[in-house]
């Protein structure tokens, strides 16, 4: 067959069935895979050194070694579940090459994570490094990366196109925060315009600045506490920032807000919500919610 008309019969084909069309023959499975599968949203997460999961769509695969040496492979979607065993196949290398593939063409959504307990989570981060280095850039318009550090974070960044990658999440057990620096000098983190940092503990703002976030136009951090002189670097903030259009701010303790910016209107609040005004700043005008362990900035 023409490889003109396989391109044209690939292009057509939904990703699922471009799945299946690989296992049809040889030339048929590097058609697909120099085409790309065309799935939008990607899970992957290395659940163990013996196990991966991941989602394509909304088609879900579990992948395990077994005693004898074999992949064992869960696939099932909304019409069905079928098991198949790949001989002397390594799920982690079964999973990471289906990954490649995806990555071949832009996703909308692409999740990673690598479980911390994992006694060969450095060797399985090395795995997905080299992955994403042989198929970048990557376009990506929303990445979320899970337990995983703040280093590799900053390790794997650099492989996603920059001002394609408009939403970045961070969510991990870190509490060593020293990295974090190495994240905001990158491109990727300076254009995306959502950003989200939201470490199961909370950091401390004496060593990632609040300020790392307002030059995108949303972000959501989960912080220990938000202190006097932070309510004064965002109210900084708030007077020469045009393009910032909210945030959410979780903090461990509740902060004193209205003793720090002036406000214009009280507006009621009730048993949940501590306060709630409005605040300008020279042209633009700011509502906060306030209440316990929880404040939201909102442009209105």
């Amino acid at each position: 067959m023409p490889i003109e008309i396989i391109h044209e019969t690939l292009q057509k084909m939904e990703p699922r069935n471009r799945l299946t069309l690989r296992k049809v023959s040889r030339n048929l499975r590097l058609a697909v895979d120099h085409h790309g599968i065309g799935f939008m949203d990607v899970i992957f997460k290395i659940t163990s050194e013996k196990s991966v999961e991941m989602e394509l769509d909304d088609i879900c695969i579990k992948c395990r070694n077994n005693i004898h040496g074999n992949c064992l492979m869960d696939i099932e979607d909304d019409t069905q579940r079928r098991d198949k065993t790949i001989v002397g196949a390594d799920c982690i290398e079964m999973a990471l090459s289906v990954l490649e593939m995806c990555l071949k063409k832009p996703l909308k959504t692409l999740l990673l994570s690598i479980n911390s307990l994992s006694e060969d989570r450095f060797k399985n981060f090395d795995a997905l490094t080299d992955r994403l280095q042989a198929v970048k850039p990557l376009d990506v318009e929303c990445l979320l990366l899970t337990d995983l550090s703040l280093a590799q974070c900053a390790h794997l960044l650099p492989f996603f196109e920059a001002g394609k990658l408009e939403r970045i999440a961070i969510n991990n057990d870190e509490e060593e925060f020293n990295k974090f620096e190495e994240i905001t000098v990158l491109e990727q983190w300076k254009k995306a315009k959502r950003l989200h940092l939201n470490p199961y503990k909370g950091f401390d703002t004496s060593s990632v600045s609040i300020e790392s976030f307002f030059h995108c136009k949303w972000f959501s951090i989960t912080v220990l506490t938000i202190s006097a002189q932070d309510a004064r670097k965002i109210e900084e903030i708030l007077l020469k920032n045009e393009h910032f259009t909210g945030c959410d701010i979780k903090c461990w303790t509740l902060p004193v807000m209205t003793e720090i910016f002036q406000t214009i209107t009280e507006l009621p609040s009730d048993d949940t919500i501590k306060s709630k005004f409005e605040y300008s700043s020279g042209n633009s005008k700011f509502s906060f919610e306030v209440q316990y362990g929880y404040i939201n900035i909102s442009r209105v």
